[in-house]
């Protein structure tokens, strides 16, 4: 799930390789996983029907794999990278839905939100992995060969293949009844928020990068290693999730919204390479804990059968709101400057004006989080 994490110290190198290409142009490398995963989140709920979970997974896993190696062979023109990352999109989004729901199916409660944050810190531990990995390639060969680190998901589908219990395509009877259910204003509302906060959140993955080099922090190098700084803090972050549902309750999500966002805000304030990695870190606890808690809150919001329904809904919301995030994002910021700086500070104040939102807007209750808890 986390293979794309590669992308993101070497789009500088990207960019340098295509000096026709615009910014976004460089930057839709890494989003343009984001845009074909929708069609295919939105059609997780339908094709469970028919295939096992078991079976989609490895399917996304081989996606992954291939969309993951194809631009190491193949990058002389950017439409080739695109397509690469379009693939991957594809796997991702099969896996991301699946095993956030097979989580949904064998857990609940505080349970629930445990398991989610473990998921969350194995993600992260890749992450770190894929970012700094990736970084240190481009440095000492070439960026093309960053690539090949999408090679180890190839044991990851062995795992899956020989560990993963067998299931059975899910039941079909009363799904007009379920999706009704389902769709409530309160999801909508849900994923409506995600959408926004996915439009400033992303930019940090697709401008760390060239900020860090239009700032003369270092290169790709340096990109990978403060990619991994917010990657890393997610391991911890994840295994938190936990203890922090049963402290702050329904209040996790808006609580980790400001945190943040105040990672973000102090990017665009950092002046040195140590307030940069400071700023990665605090903003990648907050990550770390806040996407995982929307996952789980968006199951407490419906009932089980309908859970893969809205959590592809909610993810669905997010990607699209990632794809676009470099267009939007690019735009506001151009009336202040538009550079790499100011960047940040536009997508700081735009999440704390998002986390106030999700401050008020909380359809979780506390008993939707004790429930099933002993």
């Amino acid at each position: 799930m986390m293979v794309t994490a590669l992308v993101m110290p070497i789009l500088s190198e990207i960019g340098r390789n295509f000096p026709d290409a615009s910014v976004s142009q460089v930057q839709v490398v890494y989003s343009i996983a984001s845009l074909v995963s929708l069609p295919i989140m939105l059609l997780s709920g339908v094709v469970t029907t028919f295939f096992s979970k078991k079976k989609l997974i490895v399917l996304g896993l081989a996606l992954s794999l291939g969309g993951g190696i194809f631009p190491r062979f193949f990058h002389e023109h950017l439409w080739q990278l695109y397509l690469g990352s379009a693939v991957i999109g594809g796997g991702i989004a099969i896996v991301n839905i699946l095993s956030s729901t097979l989580i949904s199916d064998y857990y609940d409660g505080v349970d629930k939100g445990r398991v989610m944050g473990y998921q969350s810190a194995a993600l992260s531990m890749m992450g770190g992995i894929f970012s700094a990995g990736a970084g240190k390639i481009a440095v000492e060969s070439s960026w093309p060969n960053a690539f090949l680190l999408s090679l180890y998901i190839a044991p990851i589908i062995a795992v899956v293949v020989f560990c993963l219990p067998a299931d059975k395509p899910a039941r079909r009877e009363k799904a007009v009844e379920i999706e009704g259910r389902v769709y409530s204003k309160k999801l909508l509302g849900w994923g409506a928020l995600g959408f926004l906060w996915s439009i400033f959140m992303f930019a940090m993955n697709t401008n760390i990068s060239m900020y860090i080099e239009a700032e003369g922090f270092g290169g790709a190098d340096v990109a990978g290693y403060v990619s991994t700084i917010f990657m890393l803090i997610g391991i911890p972050g994840g295994i938190l999730l936990g203890p922090c549902m049963k402290l702050m309750k329904r209040h996790v999500v808006c609580i980790m919204c400001y945190v943040t966002a105040a990672g973000m805000i102090m990017l665009y304030f950092a002046h040195s390479l140590t307030v940069v990695f400071i700023a990665a870190f605090i903003y990648g606890l907050g990550f770390a804990i806040r996407n995982p808690a929307t996952i789980t809150f968006t199951a407490y919001l419906v009932p089980k059968r309908g859970t893969a329904q809205a959590i592809a809904y909610v993810q669905a919301l997010g990607t699209v709101g990632g794809f676009i995030s470099p267009f939007v994002v690019n735009a506001i910021s151009s009336l202040f400057g538009g550079s790499f700086r100011v960047v940040f500070g536009v997508c700081g104040v735009a999440l704390l004006v998002l986390s106030v939102a999700y401050t008020f807007f909380n359809p979780v209750r506390n008993k939707d989080i004790e429930a099933g808890a002993g």
